[in-house]
């Protein structure tokens, strides 16, 4: 029985590639390792010099391409967030086609939740998202107070949060987390 062994290049997309088409197999290469040290595996490897390596390489990339330019977004912010992060399935790096992108966005506190200015923000930033991802973009916005009750209520929310959140915004809200674990 062989195992998949991860090299640094390996990455779900690649070993689908290579199992699907008998021209994709061209962009991966195999060999079996077996050592002492290891049960035999088979290595795939990434053909880089592949015409069509750039731009599968770049699919490869999507994610991290997104969480740029939503930092980016939210770096302009006027009035700014106490902490924006983004949380679920793409935080997870298990995101498809069909997940929507939720992010949680603490408000300041002098921030009202109907303040004109940050309702444009966040109405533009959501319409922005779904427009570079394809994906619904959902948005969890509290203000600090409202985290700390929804966190000490929810303790999947706080595990979820610790264990996958991404900060992209402002500041990881541990004191806010803490105070909530207390409560």
């Amino acid at each position: 029985m062989s195992y998949l062994a991860p090299t640094v290049l390996f990455s779900p997309l690649w070993c689908v590639l290579a199992f699907l088409s008998a021209d994709a197999r061209s962009l991966v290469s195999s060999r079996e390792r077996s050592e002492e040290s290891h049960p035999p595996a088979i290595v795939y490897q990434f053909n880089r010099d592949h015409v069509a390596s750039d731009a599968l390489a770049a699919l490869a990339e999507l994610r991290e391409r997104l969480l740029s330019r939503m930092r980016f977004d939210i770096a302009g912010w006027n009035p700014t967030a106490t902490s924006v992060l983004l949380y679920g399935s793409l935080a997870r790096g298990e995101g498809t086609a069909d997940s929507d992108v939720d992010v949680l966005v603490i408000r300041p506190r002098a921030v009202h939740f109907d303040d004109t200015a940050w309702r444009l923000q966040l109405e533009q930033f959501v319409h922005r998202v779904q427009t570079w991802s394809g994906n619904g973009c959902e948005i969890l916005e509290l203000s600090p107070e409202e985290f700390v009750t929804a966190v000490s209520r929810g303790r999947r929310l706080e595990r979820e949060l610790r264990k996958d959140a991404i900060c992209i915004g402002g500041q990881m809200p541990e004191s806010l987390l803490a105070k909530a674990a207390r409560s």
